[in-house]
This record gives structure tokens, sequence and C-alpha cells, in this order.
């Protein structure tokens, strides 16, 4: 609850970032800011590392930067996206090492504080402000009595908030480290047990390969999504008898596979049962991290590529087992 929380503030921030960006780049064309178009705005929507990379972006301006400026360092940035990542796997797929979750939790809020203080005006203060006083129960203490600066308030409210939250470098490692081995030993007892069930080795590796060529490949191409639009167009007015036959809905099919199959033969996964070995080797990498930028940036990288595996292996283990129902239905007569 804590990092979904967080993760609810970290947006916030994001979207205030970019909805000032695009106030002030309407101000004035000479205005130094980044600026989003229609197909920007709907990427910035659906994109969480896209609205990372435009939190990274300030202005070179010097009097627009005193209200605009990065609010991500890139280590942070990094840790936005490692937070979100595992926000979205507790939230959605209940799927976490629990034991990480106070480090993963307690660096994102850290880092949400810093992008806090960086989303405040600087160089300003206002005189008998009538919120000053309200925050104090917060940790904030004006350098000058009734007066109310806005980037101080929130530098020491982060700080009073954030008290006690530090990890060492040290702990760090070790906490990240265990993460991904947990998580790689989840994974080849995922693969033993879908072979003690019947399925293949060679099939769990051309499953996952499916799964990656049809999420970067064939899931993106605008080609087969018409023509598998036609094809349950074809399929609907084929049941309820307005014209179209089976044939033409076969030859759709067909038109489809085609299509598929032919872009599947020229596809080189780069995902296999090889990787989880691999990936567990270069945990034991990340002790040579000598910051924790360096630390959460090559943390996220692995931790990237072990999700990926982890949800086809996921998405293949709910699929075999509806394959055993189906035939076991089968088998009784239903």
């Amino acid at each position: 609850m804590a990092l979904v929380a967080i993760d609810n503030l970290a947006e916030v921030l994001l979207f205030r970032h970019m909805q000032l960006a695009q106030e002030i780049g309407g101000e004035s064309w000479a205005n130094d800011v980044p600026r989003l178009g229609k197909r920007g705005q709907e990427r910035f929507r659906r994109d969480f590392k896209f609205r990372v990379r435009l939190a990274q972006k300030g202005s070179d301006d010097l009097i627009i930067e005193r209200i605009f400026r990065s609010l991500l360092s890139r280590a942070d940035a990094s840790i936005f996206r490692v937070a979100h990542t595992y926000r979205n796997r507790v939230y959605h797929a209940d799927h976490h090492n629990s034991t990480i979750l106070p480090l993963i939790a307690g660096a994102y809020l850290k880092a949400v504080g810093r992008a806090f203080v960086a989303s405040q005006p600087t160089g300003i203060e206002s005189l008998g402000d009538p919120f000053s006083g309200d925050l104090a129960k917060y940790g904030y203490c004006p350098k000058r009595e009734g007066a109310f600066a806005p980037e101080e308030a929130a530098i020491q409210i982060v700080e009073h908030l954030s008290d006690g939250l530090s990890v060492s470098l040290k702990e760090a490692k070790k906490e990240l480290i265990a993460d991904l081995v947990w998580r790689t030993e989840w994974a080849e007892q995922m693969t033993t047990e879908l072979e003690r069930q019947g399925l293949s080795r060679d099939r769990i590796e051309h499953g996952i390969a499916w799964s990656e060529f049809w999420e970067k490949v064939a899931g993106r191409n605008d080609e087969v999504a018409k023509l598998a639009n036609d094809e349950a167009r074809l399929w609907r007015t084929t049941v309820r008898g307005e014209g179209e036959t089976i044939e033409d809905r076969f030859q759709a099919g067909q038109k489809r596979s085609d299509l598929v199959f032919g872009m599947w033969r020229e596809f080189t996964p780069t995902l296999s049962l090889a990787e989880i070995p691999q990936l567990r080797r270069l945990s034991a990498k990340l002790s040579s991290a000598k910051s924790s930028e360096a630390l959460f940036s090559r943390y996220r990288i692995l931790d990237e590529e072990t999700e990926v595996l982890e949800r086809y292996l996921g998405e293949l283990a709910i699929g075999w087992d509806k394959h055993i129902q189906e035939e076991e239905e089968r088998a009784r007569g239903n």
C-alpha cells in the first residue's frame, strides 16, 4: 500500500511537470521548454518511461529555470522506473519479494521527495503567508519569521518525513542481489513444474520466443491488427447469416496467418531459458557498484529483463493449465 501511495505521488509530480512545460511553452515560442504535440501527449499518458525521460528535462534559460527545472537525476530516474515496475508487479500480479519492499519503497519516497523539491520555484519568498504555521508540524521552520519560501519549505519537510529511511549502499546491494536470486529461482522452479506437467523444454523455449515475437513484432503490426479485425467481422456476419461464407472467413484467417508466420520466420529471439542462470550470475556483480546511482541503474536493466521472463513463463503456465483442463474435459466427453 505504501509503494502504491508513493507511486501516485510520483505520477502527480510527473504530470505537473509536463503540464507546466506546456503552459510555459504556450506563452511564447521563445521559451526554452520541452513541448509535446498530440502524439507526444498520447505517449505521455500510456508510457511511464516516457514520462520519466520528460521529467529529466529542464530549461537552459536562466529565468525560466527558476520555475521549471529537471525533476530527476539519472539515479532518481532509475529508482522511479524500478519502483514503478515493482509497484505494478505487486498491484497487478501479486508477485513480488516482500523482503525488498522496504528498500524499494524507501528509495522511491526519497527520490519522490527530491523531485518535489525540484518542482518548487527558486529564489522566491513571501511575507505573512498563512500556511507557514500549518507546515511547522511537518518540520518547516522558516529562516525568517513570518516568511514562506517554497523551496526552503520543501527541503525541510522532505528531510523531516524521510528521516530514518536511508539505507547503506552495502545493505542495498545485499537486498537487490537477493531479490534477483529469489526471482531467478522462481523462474527455474516454474520451468521444472511445467516440465513435470508434460510441457517439454523445447516447447517452453518456443513459448518464450513466441511471446517475445508477439510483443515486439506481430502485436505491434498495424496490418496484422487490421486482418484480425476483418476476420472477426467476417466471423460475426457468417454466424448471423448476413452474406459472407465460411470460405470468406477461412481466406481472411489464412491471409493473417501467412503474414504472421512470414514475420516469424524472419524473427530472431533474444530471450531463452539460458538467460535465467545468466541473470543470476550478473546479479552477483551488483556488489561492485560504487554508488547508489550505479547500483540502481544496473539493477534496473537486470530487473526489466527478469520481469519479462517472469511474465512470459507465467503466461505460458496459465495457457498450459487451460490446455490440460480442456483435454481432461474432452476425455470425459464434455
